[in-house]
């Protein structure tokens, strides 16, 4: 399966790193970041939702790239073929965060479409459903320059 997500998230690179990137990214985002026990710059694509500066990431947390992501770093995105620079914040409990915000906050329902989208779910979730889908997700929350 790993070898699976590797080619998957080739693929995504070359396109979102290509002339075609606007086209296919209204909702990824390729996050650079380097790995502070090597210094090798690392890159994985992710959802993204954006409020003007500030940009949360969402990400499958057993995903490859991401797992090496475990503390606030300097990152470069690309989003919407645009280059960006900031600080991005992984979020230590996707659960509490989501819980803090409202039920009506756009923010809230778009990340639950994002996520019901990789699960093929078109009904509504209950609250539990939720609650076990969001732990299976990384959260980094990030302010560009």
């Amino acid at each position: 399966m790993e070898f699976l997500e590797h080619i998957n998230s080739a693929i995504q690179k070359l396109i979102l790193n290509s002339p075609f990137h606007e086209t296919f990214s209204e909702q990824t985002a390729v996050v650079y970041f380097t790995d502070p026990t090597c210094g090798k710059e690392i890159s994985f694509t992710a959802n993204y939702i954006q409020e003007g500066n500030r940009v949360c990431v969402i990400g499958k947390k057993d995903a490859i790239d991401w797992k090496k992501f475990n503390q606030s770093a300097l990152v470069h995105m690309l989003i919407k073929g645009e280059k960006h620079q900031g600080w991005a914040e992984p979020v230590s409990e996707p659960g509490k965060f989501f819980e803090s915000l409202n039920a009506n906050d756009k923010k809230r329902i778009e990340i639950i479409r994002r996520m019901k989208s990789s699960i093929d779910s078109e009904k509504d979730l209950s609250a539990s459903e939720i609650k076990v889908l969001i732990s299976e997700y990384r959260i980094l929350l990030i302010t560009i320059d």
